[in-house]
């Protein structure tokens, strides 16, 4: 949470409204890497710093740059190989000193920020850990720091409820190791999908009875009507197809150039549909510039980023279908 990413916002919201059913809203507090934002958009919900930041300083530090394999020269190698070394110690550190806190012994050689976390957890009553396609091989320092503080709320007893995960995609025995560290003392599981998340638990000899197939947790987001949103786009009272753009980390022109390539060869399908392109975070405005330049069209309108989840399922509810480069388009047309 706390990027502007519309998919993972409604993920969140979602829950809110589920989890006030159940505990009542003063008795609910999101973890955010930007507790402010999250405040202001999910209407004064109560909010603190997340591991990532309060933990891992990821705003100011490379620290949770790290990957399982990095490319370049040998000098990023050994940089990248350090920094993981520096991780697994601060991991190490904050453990033992959730152990020191749970006998009531002062916290050792930590900072306001990591304290104020740990007593977070420690006065909490349940963690409810949602995502996601984080937990996975493939984003490193996600998946560490998620295993990490699966063992830290269990270290202060509480039990710990898995959300709408992705989880697998190891790349190597040793995160293979740390993902059945974390998510074996989880009390619940669910994933997003009933095959490959589910394996990989089933693989990670993680008890079947606590782990089961679900949903992401966006599809229960609300959306509010489109014919009450005011909108100068006149394509939206028409028929029309939802497009979604997204570079999926594409730095070089020519990775660009190839991705705007397969999108042209996709809107050439349809010359004669409507076409709405929308965008799901503030990255994906620049792919919709970039098209925009390399494939003029009379009848693609461009809908630009809006924060609000609500008025993007508004948006993807009256399209005819979808053709998204992303997950959570998917989840919202459905």
């Amino acid at each position: 949470y706390g990027y502007g990413n519309v998919g993972d916002e409604a993920q969140l919201s979602a829950d809110l409204q589920m989890l006030e059913k159940i505990a009542g809203r003063n008795n609910l507090k999101v973890l955010s890497p930007n507790p402010d934002y999250t405040t202001l958009q999910h209407d004064g919900i109560a909010s603190a710093l997340a591991p990532r930041e309060a933990f891992f300083d990821q705003s100011s530090s490379p620290l949770y740059k790290i990957r399982t394999h990095i490319s370049g020269g040998m000098v990023r190698r050994v940089g990248n190989a350090i920094y993981k070394i520096l991780f697994l110690v601060r991991m190490a550190w904050l453990l033992f000193n959730a152990n020191l806190m749970k006998f009531g012994c002062p916290p050792i050689l930590l900072g306001a920020k990591r304290v104020a976390l740990l007593e977070e957890v420690r006065q909490s009553g349940l963690i409810f850990f949602v995502g996601g396609g984080y937990l996975t091989g493939a984003t490193l320092s996600r998946l560490w720091d998620g295993m990490l503080f699966i063992r830290i709320a269990k270290t202060f007893g509480k039990p710990v409820f898995i959300s709408g995960q992705t989880i697998g995609d190891w790349q190597s025995g040793f995160n293979r190791w740390v993902a059945k560290w974390g998510l074996g003392k989880a009390d619940l599981i669910t994933v997003r999908d009933p095959e490959d998340s589910y394996q990989a638990l089933v693989d990670l000899g993680i008890d079947k009875t606590r782990f089961y197939a679900c949903c992401d947790d966006a599809l229960f987001c609300s959306r509010t009507e489109l014919d009450a949103v005011p909108h100068d786009e006149s394509i939206l009272k028409q028929r029309y197809v939802a497009f979604h753009l997204h570079y999926w980390g594409a730095t070089s022109e020519a990775e660009k150039q190839s991705i705007l390539d397969y999108a042209v060869q996709v809107l050439e399908q349809i010359p004669d549909e409507n076409v709405v392109v929308i965008s799901m975070t503030p990255s994906d405005e620049q792919a919709m510039e970039d098209l925009k330049q390399r494939y003029p069209r009379s009848n693609i309108s461009y809908f630009q980023y809006n924060y609000d989840y609500e008025l993007m399922r508004a948006v993807l509810a009256k399209a005819a279908y979808c053709v998204t480069m992303k997950h959570h388009p998917i989840i919202f047309s459905v």
